[in-house]
């Protein structure tokens, strides 16, 4: 008989602190990296309950040339955050409206 392996069926959840230091790491290593002024994170429920991670990105100044770049730490922020916690990250830029 299996047997399922230990901690399975178990949310994979990271501390936020670490997640917070993951996404800095993430952002600084970006195109935009040196415009990187403040990050958050913090656990957020959908409509349904269903938990994400709330994202939070502010940067120093934002041009429109900047978009493509920020559509790629989109990208690599939800794959460096993937790899550990299950919760979607969702990712904001408050300035760049």
């Amino acid at each position: 008989m299996l047997q399922a392996p230990q901690g399975a069926g178990r949310a994979m959840q990271t501390d936020l602190k670490t997640l917070k230091q993951l996404v800095i790491e993430t952002a600084r290593k970006s195109p935009v990296g040196p415009k990187v002024e403040d990050v958050e994170v913090e656990p957020n429920r959908d409509r349904e309950g269903d938990e994400f991670l709330r994202v939070i990105i502010r940067l120093k100044t934002v041009d429109k040339d900047d978009d493509p770049a920020l559509a790629q730490l989109i990208e690599a922020i939800e794959t460096a955050v993937g790899e550990h916690d299950e919760r979607y990250p969702s990712v904001r830029f408050p300035d760049a409206a």
